[in-house]
């Protein structure tokens, strides 16, 4: 494999990461949620672009594009993290 296949494999396995910690949900979830709607196509196409961009601008471009295509994070939260995440968002801490 060459190091740019390898580079790009990288960069995506971390883009999820970061994507279920901003989302805080597991990264298996968001592998799923990027998946379903487009989102891993989006940066495999773009990856020239966006891996010059921070991960936080990276994953807000996600963010965006996944709704575009009728993704909605609240299906992946489970009743716990929803609890807490409202928890969180009312001590101002998210």
């Amino acid at each position: 494999m060459s190091k740019s296949v390898i580079d790009r494999i990288n960069y995506i396995v971390a883009l999820i990461t970061e994507f279920a910690a901003a989302h805080h949900i597991t990264t298996q979830q968001a592998y799923r949620y990027l998946q379903q709607y487009k989102g891993l196509d989006f940066v495999d196409k773009f990856y020239d672009v966006e891996h010059t961009y921070s991960f936080d601008n990276t994953v807000e471009d996600l963010t965006a594009y996944c709704q575009r295509m009728g993704g909605t994070l609240a299906g992946f939260y489970t009743t716990v993290q929803m609890r807490l995440l409202r928890i969180l968002t009312l001590l101002k801490v998210v």
